[in-house]
């Protein structure tokens, strides 16, 4: 059953640009200047990384509704949590103490570890609160004490923050806020499943979603960092992921870490093929 749109008299008729966290915004406004056509070239929309943007368009429905908004940390406030939820955790099993160094990449690659199964689960409520899915007795510790920790702060963390908005979207009612008319998605290799439901539930209330990699191989704009490539089959992607773990290896990186989508599904390939 498709969800009330908004009104026309209370739509923010306009184009916004999203672009991922990593994205220059001077190269995307100078990327969508160069394909435009007219007087438009030199007028650009407002380009917004869309974590950002949807964290103030779900405060913003809060605030006009009465209800309390909880802050997102910076990611150096939510590292420090981490960290000190690891450091407390291995006093209490005697562990040896860690070198600043050896925490700080911990707490990162479990912080960084969280929001991945949020943002890819196709339960995320369910990854979310832990139920139902098995983190493990010493990493689901520190994520029960991180939310714990949080819940005290008054915070939330980015990934809850953007769930609670696709939530708030998928639901019937009306949404307080006036949407933009139309939204440009620029230089995101992929989305998570966690985006992918945002923009459709963005689509359902009459926003008109362009994606520029639709049917592309590759991004039209560099994003630092990342290279996309493309496979036939699932097991060939899981081929491609262990070759550039062993280079990684090779190259002298102590850790490497590979994301897979639907784990519980493909575990005895994914041991076959990394143990070739």
């Amino acid at each position: 059953m498709p969800l009330p749109q908004n009104s026309p008299e209370s739509r923010d008729a306009s184009v916004l640009v999203l672009v991922p966290n990593n994205v220059s915004l001077e190269l995307t406004w100078a990327e969508f200047a160069r394909t435009r056509q007219g007087p438009g070239a030199f007028r650009p929309p407002p380009v917004e990384v869309l974590s950002l943007w949807a964290g103030k368009l779900l405060e913003t429905s809060l605030l006009l509704e009465g209800q309390e908004v909880h802050p997102v940390p910076e990611r150096f406030r939510l590292l420090a949590v981490w960290e000190r939820v690891i450091a407390d955790a291995d006093a209490e099993v005697d562990r040896d103490t860690r070198s600043a160094s050896d925490l700080a990449a911990v707490a990162r690659e479990a912080m960084d570890a969280e929001r991945l199964l949020v943002h890819w689960s196709s339960h995320p409520r369910g990854a979310l609160d832990g139920s139902g899915v098995d983190l493990g007795d010493t990493y689901g510790r520190w994520r029960d004490r991180v939310r714990r920790t949080l819940k005290r702060q008054g915070w939330i963390a980015p990934h809850e923050q953007l769930l609670r908005l696709v939530e708030r979207l998928e639901n019937a009612g009306r949404f307080p806020v006036a949407l933009p008319e139309r939204l440009e998605l620029r230089g995101f290799p992929e989305l998570t499943r966690l985006e992918s439901r945002l923009l459709a539930a963005l689509e359902r209330r009459g926003v008109d979603i362009q994606d520029t990699l639709a049917g592309r191989s590759a991004p039209e704009l560099p994003v630092a960092g990342v290279d996309v490539h493309r496979f036939a089959t699932p097991e060939d992607e899981l081929r491609g992921a262990a070759v550039w773990a062993r280079e990684q290896l090779a190259q002298g990186r102590s850790r490497v870490a590979v994301a897979v989508n639907g784990l519980a599904g493909r575990t005895e390939a994914l041991e076959r093929i990394f143990l070739q």
